[in-house]
């Protein structure tokens, strides 16, 4: 059993003019309205939970209902907002059955074992997210998702870290705002496409000998992006005025661009996991699409953090 636990907990004032003592309990609390529906059980029930005696549970509600964190609703008290910040969505054994029926309706095989493309999109691609460069927690990724017709050709098969591959979520990259940053990849999607609709677009440079080799080719759509190590984002790092350029076109101001970059910076600065990307501004300008694309979220560090710790991580 579990709820969900927002991170702009870390900057709520009402959460963080409580005492320590204070702060456990509204914890514990959001535990035992989790066990009973969203509703706190009576007082008797909650001091055996929090090991506590009644007057001092009575005094810590008190408290707790001068701060606003919980409230008094029709079926009794409960944490504040609860209803919309514990909203139930299906569960991982739905999530299977839809993802295993989208994968039948479109005549595929109901399982299929990603990991054996692995191999050929590492060698195609490099082994990063295409999407933002991360070298961790890497899924494979249907660049047309199942829902809108996708298959298994590996054209259309991409790899994703799981953040990007939850944020797109059943949508085309452009449908979620997100740019390929990988040459190889976005070729490799432009030829998927061009089979479907029966349109060719020619890749090969002009300059280029026409019987060039495949291993030639390969080759040189990797270039730039095998050879180049992930790391961590740079302590001085700052938008490319390519970056500012992307930002002024989804409609923010430079102040705007340059909050969100530095919001990005310490984001990333103070992660200790999963902090490595291959291209910071390509990285960067998938950030500023994701906010455009969702203005009711908040553009802060904690915002970021829940974005990226979406919990989804269904193929595709």
């Amino acid at each position: 059993m579990w709820f969900r636990f927002y991170a702009e907990a870390l900057n709520d004032p009402k959460v963080q003019r409580l005492d320590g003592e204070t702060f456990k309990v509204w914890v514990n609390l959001l535990c035992l309205a989790k066990a009973h529906d969203g509703t706190l059980p009576d007082i008797p029930d909650i001091a055996f939970g929090l090991r506590k005696s009644e007057g001092e549970v009575e005094t810590l509600l008190q408290a707790l209902d001068d701060a606003g964190l919980i409230e008094q609703t029709p079926n009794g008290l409960s944490p504040h907002n609860w209803d919309s910040r514990q909203y139930v969505t299906d569960n991982s054994t739905h999530r299977v059955r839809k993802y295993r029926q989208r994968r039948k309706d479109a005549g595929l095989p109901t399982l299929s074992d990603y990991s054996k493309f692995r191999p050929d999109l590492v060698a195609r691609d490099g082994e990063c997210c295409v999407y933002c460069g991360a070298v961790e927690n890497l899924v494979v990724d249907h660049m047309i998702p199942l829902a809108l017709g996708g298959d298994d050709d590996l054209e259309n098969l991409a790899l994703a870290c799981k953040e990007c591959n939850s944020g797109k979520s059943g949508r085309t990259p452009e449908l979620a705002n997100l740019d390929i940053l990988t040459p190889s990849a976005k070729h490799a999607l432009t030829r998927y496409r061009d089979a479907r609709t029966g349109v060719t677009v020619t890749e090969t440079p002009p300059e280029q000998s026409q019987t060039q080799s495949q291993s030639q080719k390969q080759s040189q759509t990797q270039k730039g992006v095998r050879g180049k190590t992930a790391t961590r984002i740079p302590d001085d790092w700052f938008p490319t005025e390519e970056d500012f350029e992307k930002g002024r076109e989804k409609g923010f101001t430079d102040e705007e661009i340059r909050e969100l970059a530095d919001e990005f910076r310490d984001y990333w600065s103070s992660r200790a996991k999963d902090a490595k990307r291959v291209n910071w501004s390509g990285s960067f300008r998938n950030r500023i699409r994701m906010v455009a694309d969702d203005p009711t979220k908040s553009q802060n560090s904690n915002d970021i953090a829940a974005l990226y710790q979406a919990g989804i991580e269904a193929q595709g």
